[in-house]
């Protein structure tokens, strides 16, 4: 019996990270949209919202990044991704996490630019946050 070569093994857990990763992908849409309709819980609700740019900004800009690295290697005709920067030859899997990294930091850095986190909260959501921390203080009290 012939044993299973490295390179089947390598191909194995690539497909089954990438499938963990659309499942992971599904699951985070799924979240989503049950926020925009409310069918989520209240107190996650209010998680997503207060914190938009790190509960929907910065997931999205990984999965951003991770498409254009997937589509860069597989446009590149051999599969294997590597380019020259800084003076230094990134190939192997330096290429692609290295583009990862760099993309996403882009994404994140723009996102932060242009004050997709500098959102004030509105004025339902103040009062929610009110209302809240006086029940807090009349139960302790």
């Amino acid at each position: 019996m012939k044993a299973p070569s490295f390179d089947s093994f390598v191909d194995l857990a690539k497909r089954g990270a990438i499938t963990v990763l659309i499942l992971g992908v599904f699951a985070y849409a799924a979240i989503l949209v049950g926020f925009s309709f409310n069918w989520i819980p209240e107190r996650l609700g209010s998680l997503i919202s207060a914190n938009q740019a790190c509960s929907i900004g910065l997931p999205v800009c990984a999965i951003t990044a991770f498409a254009i690295v997937g589509l860069l290697e597989q446009s590149s005709g051999s599969g294997k991704l590597s380019f020259k920067a800084f003076g230094m030859d990134f190939t192997g899997p330096a290429g692609p996490v290295t583009l990862w990294v760099v993309c996403y930091l882009t994404l994140v850095g723009s996102m932060r630019i242009v004050g997709f986190g500098d959102v004030k909260p509105s004025e339902s959501e103040k009062a929610k946050v009110e209302k809240t921390s006086s029940t807090k203080e009349k139960k302790e009290g």
